[in-house]
């Protein structure tokens, strides 16, 4: 009964979304419909789920204590649950961050699946030794390793015992997307224009009347990467540097020139062996993909950007994606130069 008039609230409350920067609500429930928790930032999940985060003074325990939100829709009403998977949390705070309705039916919610006691979206987390819940992340499904969930393209886990893999330097290597659920999964980072985008065009130049025969293929974009920052794996005098601009787009330099735009950020990156390129600035939100009309650039190409806390609202159209590391025979050289 109890429920019932919270549901019934709640239904007038989302009428009024929109409107509502953050509403507080108190409720214990025994079981959920779909499960999430979001630790660290606000996103918009999938069709049939709405962003929730815990309380920063509640502790919550992934194994069967996940904060969950759910909505459905019937005939126009949209109806918002809120509760807490299979233990009750007591009168637990959650506060809602925000509301996106993506798609209409019952159709919408996922079947969930059983790890050990707690129930779980397939589509969210996987399930180890079917007792511990880790959430799936830019397509990845974050492994586990003495209880903490980690990402295979920073860290391995040995003897379980974790810590991270070991920096690649010296060797070049070219960079794919990772994100089984994009088309462009598996597709390589691109140079043209002085930017770096995700299954597009390498456009280079070489003097030929200068190089002659030693000018190299120029058909891939390789990089090499050492000290946290990035460079384009060129023959060029003085090289091309590569870097997050203002806008968080990742640029190069010109060749002969060292010309940065003022804002931007030439250091933050973790290039692991075995691993990934992974962007630690701005707090760690990563890499995200941009499809060609969301990025404004126009042709076939995704754009490549840094998410942090200050863009990531405007980025909503854009997808979370891993850079895989292939590393290439020491002594390779990628172009003459990238233009």
């Amino acid at each position: 009964m109890r429920l019932a008039m919270e549901k019934k609230r709640l239904t007038k409350a989302s009428e009024r979304l929109p409107e509502i920067a953050a509403t507080d609500v108190s409720l214990s429930v025994k079981r959920c419909h779909i499960i999430r928790y979001e630790m660290f930032h606000q996103e918009i999940l999938p069709i049939g789920h709405v962003a929730a985060q815990m309380d920063p003074q509640m502790r919550c325990d992934i194994k069967c204590r996940v904060a969950s939100l759910c909505f459905v829709s019937d005939g126009g009403r949209t109806e918002i649950i809120i509760g807490i998977s299979l233990i009750d949390l007591n009168m637990t705070r959650l506060t809602l961050l925000g509301a996106a309705l993506l798609a209409l039916g019952d159709s919408a919610v996922n079947a969930l699946n059983s790890c050990g006691q707690s129930q779980y979206d397939p589509a969210q987390y996987v399930c180890w030794s079917n007792q511990f819940l880790c959430p799936i992340t830019a397509g990845e499904p974050l492994s586990f390793c003495n209880g903490a969930c980690y990402s295979k393209f920073m860290y391995k886990c040995e003897n379980n015992v974790l810590s991270l893999l070991p920096a690649h330097t010296g060797t070049p290597f070219t960079l794919t997307v990772s994100n089984p659920t994009l088309p462009i999964d598996g597709k390589p980072v691109t140079a043209s224009g002085l930017h770096l985008s995700l299954a597009g065009n390498t456009s280079t130049y070489c003097p030929v009347e200068v190089v002659g025969a030693a000018c190299p293929p120029g058909n891939i974009t390789a990089f090499v990467a050492g000290n946290g920052g990035l460079s384009m794996d060129t023959m060029v005098p003085g090289g091309q540097q590569a870097y997050l601009g203002p806008d968080w787009n990742m640029r190069y330099t010109q060749a002969h020139s060292a010309s940065i735009p003022t804002g931007s950020l030439t250091q933050g990156f973790g290039a692991y062996e075995g691993g990934g390129f992974v962007n630690l600035n701005g707090n760690g939100w990563g890499w995200v993909a941009c499809p060609p009309q969301a990025s404004g650039g126009g042709g076939t190409a995704w754009n490549l950007v840094g998410r942090n806390e200050t863009n990531a609202a405007s980025l909503t159209a854009c997808t979370p994606v891993n850079l895989k590391i292939n590393p290439l025979p020491s002594g390779t050289v990628g172009a003459w130069q990238y233009t």
